[in-house]
């Protein structure tokens, strides 16, 4: 197979970028379509559960899990896509029915590429996103950078933001000379207007990549709760993003050992500005505290929750990772339940997911919902 590593130098223009902050800064529009390629929120419908219900594994004959292993959908097909051990990228497409499986990236090329940026350890790839008909972007762990990966044609992989570096850091400012601190395996999310979020959880902070620049849009650098505007936002951990129906970025953080995460958030976002981006924050989920619990918003216990995603009916799953439960709210003023079993206790007491294993969820364009539980090394269906 062709293989083919480019180094992608993304061009410095100080001129251009302060003539596109001056134009952000005068805009009144907050709106924050989803992208038309990816699925990342406000995609397919809600799901219909059952006590008792178990999900069925998805038998897949090429793709191979990995420890970090993540799921994303696209929303101009019937496709997942699937990070591997080896820094491997797959496509599996479900438009016939059972998956059709293509290796995107195979292992070693992107060793190639961390190679030629002086980085001698492998490479290792957690969190993806449909950018647009062309390309992902992933998360790889031991350069702590974002990587895109050509969806169309395989091997094809650029390096897109941060600087390569086998430690993290916590920098914003043109592609290359960004720093990321990605401890933990994240979510990506992006907009149609080329806009892509990315959980920094080593960072305890929300990035923005954009045009080649990257900022942050809330969070401190140190793990905090706190909401309000989003200066003084402050997150502890967050790992899951995704988009609502109404232009909102959910947040899920896990959270340390001080009760400041296990909770899902929501970010208002205006537009930028001079002093950083207007919006606020909000807890729509959680206490702090972790346990896997019923509650109306932070009546709700969430244990180091994860991957959350919204249909376009309103729904919002995510899972528990601390105790391997799928978890569901139907609407703001609804409980967040276990949809899975009778009650959350019941739940608890028999997982369906490996507690505190890496997990995500993925809810494609038809409604179907799927699950990767990377230490059990499956990939799951829920529902339908």
């Amino acid at each position: 197979m062709r293989r083919r590593a480019v180094l992608l130098l993304i061009p410095l223009s100080i001129a251009a970028a302060c003539r596109k902050a001056s134009s952000e800064s005068g805009s009144s529009s907050a709106a924050l379509p989803p992208s038309l390629s990816g699925s990342a929120g406000c995609a397919g419908a809600d799901q219909n559960f059952a006590p008792g219900q178990l999900p069925s594994e998805v038998v897949l004959t090429t793709t191979v899990l990995g420890p970090l292993s993540q799921v994303c959908a696209a929303r101009d097909a019937e496709i997942l896509y699937v990070t591997g051990p080896n820094a491997t990228v797959y496509a599996l497409d479900f438009s016939g029915g059972a998956p059709v499986e293509t290796e995107l990236v195979q292992p070693g090329t992107l060793d190639l590429l961390l190679s030629a940026a002086g980085i001698a350890q492998p490479a290792q790839l957690s969190g993806l996103a449909v950018v647009d008909g062309g390309k992902l972007y992933v998360m790889e762990h031991t350069s702590h950078v974002i990587v895109a990966v050509d969806r169309t044609a395989p091997d094809t992989v650029e390096l897109a933001y941060g600087l390569p570096s086998t430690i993290g850091g916590n920098a914003d400012g043109f592609g290359l000379l960004a720093r990321f601190n990605f401890t933990r395996p994240s979510m990506l999310a992006a907009t149609s207007d080329g806009r892509v979020y990315l959980a920094d959880p080593g960072n305890h902070s929300i990035r923005l990549l954009q045009a080649g620049l990257v900022s942050t849009t809330a969070g401190s650098g140190a793990p905090f709760w706190a909401d309000g505007i989003l200066q003084q936002t402050f997150f502890d951990t967050p790992t899951g993003l995704c988009f609502d129906c109404d232009n909102h970025l959910i947040v899920s953080e896990i959270g340390g050992s001080l009760s400041f995460g296990n909770r899902i958030r929501e970010l208002t976002l205006g537009p930028a500005t001079f002093f950083g981006q207007q919006g606020s924050s909000a807890t729509l989920l959680g206490d702090g505290s972790a346990a896997s619990a019923e509650g109306i918003g932070s009546a709700a216990k969430l244990s180091s929750p994860v991957a959350p995603v919204l249909s376009e009916t309103g729904e919002l799953y995510w899972i528990d990772a601390g105790t391997g439960v799928l978890r569901e709210r139907s609407g703001p003023a609804a409980s967040a339940l276990c949809p899975l079993d009778v009650d959350c206790a019941s739940a608890v007491g028999a997982p369906t997911f490996t507690p505190g294993a890496t997990l995500s969820l993925a809810l494609t364009e038809s409604g179907v919902l799927y699950a990767l539980d990377a230490s059990a090394a499956k990939l799951l269906r829920i529902s339908p």
